[in-house]
Order: C-alpha cells, then sequence, then structure tokens
C-alpha cells in the first residue's frame, strides 16, 4: 500500500510538474533563472546583451545560446554554470524538483518519467547529491560505518571481485581507525566535562549519574543527547551509560571537487549555543537517526552502496529536513553550484565515519 501511495504522489506530481514546464525551452528557462549567470542576463523586460546592454538579443542554437543582433556578441547560457553541457534541461528539472518537495524518486522512476536511459539519470542525482553533501560536510554528528552494513547491497567499482558488497566496509572500518584521536575535551560546556569524568566503560544508572553531576535533569539529558551524538558515550538498555573505547574526532576530508571542506569543532560550542538545538534530528536519536536512514534507502533504492553512502544520506537529509531545506532551496543550490563533472562523480568515495544531518 505504501508503494501504491507514493507512486500515485509521484505521478500528481508528474503532472503538476508538466503544466508548469510543458517542454524543454520552459524548463531550459527555468534553469537560466537558478544560476547567477543566468539572472545577469535576463530582467523584467526579457534577456539584454552583456556587452552592449542591447534588448535586440534572440536565443539560437536550441536556446541555449544568447546572440546580440547590434553586437553580434554570443553567450551560452549553461557554460561554467552547474549545468554545463546538459544535454536536456528537463530531466535535470525534474531531479531536483521532486527531492525539493519531499519525492525522492530513484534513478529509474526518473528513467521513466523523462525518457533519459537509467545511467543518465543515476548521474544527475549523484551530481545533486554532491551539492547537498557540501553542506552536510559541516555536520559535527558522525556514525560507524558497520551501522550501515544491513543497507551495503548494491556493488560498486571498490568492491572485491567474488566478494559481496558489504565487504567494503572492512577496509573502510580499517581507514576509520586510522581517522580517529582523543578529543580535547577542555573546552566543552562544564556539564558535558563532569558527565565525562564520573563515567566509565562501565554502564552506570542514569539516577546515579544525576547524584554525581548534581544539575538539573534536564540539562543532564541535553548534555547526554549531545555526548551520544558526538560518539562520547554509549547508551545501553535499562536507562544506563558509559564512556566508548574512543572518542571520534574527524579530520577534515576532501571533498569531490578537491577542495578542503573544515569540519565544525564541536567543542567550541558554548553552552548558549542554539543552532544545533533548533535541529529536528537533535531529539530523534542518533540510533533512530540510523534506522530511519536504512529504512528510506531501503524503500526508494532497495540498497545501496559503500562508496556513495554520504550521499544517500545526503539525499536523505533534503527528504526529511524541511525546516532547513524548504521549498526551493535545492534549485537555489544547485543554481550557484559549480560544475560537477562526471570524473568527480565516480571519483567520489564515502569516508569513515560518514557524516549525519545535524
Amino acid at each position: 500500500m505504501r508503494n501504491q501511495e507514493i507512486d500515485s504522489r509521484i505521478l500528481e506530481a508528474w503532472r503538476e510538474f508538466n503544466q508548469l514546464y510543458p517542454d524543454e525551452e520552459s524548463a531550459l528557462l527555468a534553469l537560466y533563472r537558478l544560476t547567477a549567470k543566468g539572472s545577469s542576463y535576463k530582467n523584467d523586460d526579457g534577456f539584454i546583451c552583456p556587452e552592449c546592454k542591447s534588448f535586440e538579443v534572440e536565443l539560437i542554437k536550441n536556446k541555449r545560446v544568447l546572440k546580440c543582433q547590434r553586437c553580434k556578441n554570443e553567450v551560452w547560457l549553461t557554460a561554467g554554470t552547474f549545468f554545463t553541457r546538459i544535454r536536456r534541461a528537463l530531466p535535470w528539472l525534474a531531479a531536483i524538483w521532486f527531492i525539493d518537495r519531499g519525492l525522492t524518486i530513484s534513478s529509474i522512476c526518473l528513467q521513466h518519467l523523462t525518457g533519459v536511459t537509467q545511467s543518465t539519470a543515476w548521474m544527475i542525482i549523484k551530481k545533486i547529491s554532491l551539492v547537498v553533501e557540501t553542506e552536510i560536510s559541516e555536520s559535527p554528528c558522525c556514525a560507524p560505518v558497520h551501522s550501515f552494513a544491513p543497507e551495503i547491497r548494491k556493488r560498486s567499482i571498490l568492491t572485491p571481485a567474488w566478494q559481496r558488497p558489504v565487504t567494503e566496509l572492512d577496509n573502510s572500518e580499517h581507514d576509520e581507525e586510522n581517522l580517529v584521536e582523543t578529543p580535547d575535551l577542555s573546552r566543552r560546556p562544564g556539564i558535558e566535562q563532569s558527565i565525562l569524568e564520573n563515567l566509565s566503560r562501565d554502564p552506570i544508572q542514569f539516577d546515579r549519574l544525576c547524584e554525581l553531576v548534581k544539575r538539573p535533569v534536564p540539562d543532564i539529558v541535553a548534555a547526554l543527547t549531545y555526548l551520544e551524538l558526538d560518539d562520547l558515550i554509549k547508551s545501553h538498555s535499562g536507562d544506563r551509560y558509559s564512556l566508548k573505547s574512543t572518542g571520534i574526532k574527524p579530520k577534515p576530508k576532501f571533498s569531490s571537487n578537491e577542495s578542503t571542506n573544515e569540519s565544525i569543532d564541536i567543542n567550541q560550542r558554548q553552552p548558549g549555543e542554539t543552532d544545533r538545538q533548533n535541529s529536528p534530528f537533535l531529539t530523534f536519536g542518533k540510533a533512530n537517526l540510523i534506522s530511519s536512514i536504512l529504512e528510506f534507502t531501503n524503500h526508494i533504492f532497495h540498497g545501496i552502496s559503500w562508496k556513495y553512502l554520504q550521499l544517500y544520506i545526503a539525499i536523505y537529509w533534503v527528504d526529511q529536513d524541511k525546516k532547513r531545506w524548504q521549498p526551493g532551496r535545492l534549485l537555489k543550490a544547485c543554481g550557484s553550484s559549480e560544475h560537477i563533472s562526471s570524473a568527480q562523480v565516480r571519483a567520489y568515495c564515502s569516508q569513515a565515519p560518514v557524516k549525519l544531518p545535524f
């Protein structure tokens, strides 16, 4: 029943999309308006020449080139943008439009709706995911790779010959061990330091912890949530807590476009900081969040590969967090993004530990 309901929602949204963008020209113009380049070549009265500012311009070569009749200047409107060298605008706009509205679709679904090949649809979704990934890389919340083992069911170029896809995690877990180091706890809020001082690797009851910390119960609960999200403590059945064997502090990694993205230093958070408190995932709990991601990827994609795990998590973030990703925000993010090549997508590989939405 759930699949039928979602399929009907997609078909209804597809009809709405076709009313808004009935042909390739309307889709192209919509994409142009998203980019800074496109907006600079157009005003309320029509297109203008970027050289002589003349209104005597026309779109030629399948509406992709702006030609000025006065100075004869020609400008490729998509050149140098996220949409550089795309063959058809409609599949790109459709993919962004669906994800933006919480209707994430698979490459097979995009193929059936727009008529592109599945490989093209797959590449479109992965490039959109990379735009989101640059923002999720700021998250201080991480999770060990083995948490996602149940959904690692699709092969990639990293899968060893004659082995199951999940075996890719073996090397990733080794890399994860090399990435961790003991975090500096001296700059954490005082209540968190007090909790860590009173915890050991042996689980302790919550009531006993409250007696030792001597702070208001709601404050202790909030601090425990932060510490668990930051992989410094474990929660156990019976409302018990213990220290983890090692504290994970991810090092900055290189993104797919080979630029360094520094992670937010979670130790610099001050007691009154509210950015993370406003996150809809904060009270969700890490275990529940991971479970929700697994359910999402299984339902939409029917299994994923380790190589692109972080990109699937990024798509989940857009689909679920409508406070951060309000309608239209993904469209603007793609419009302001630099071009992402197919080679960059193929070279991408998730890093251990993976980042979670915050």
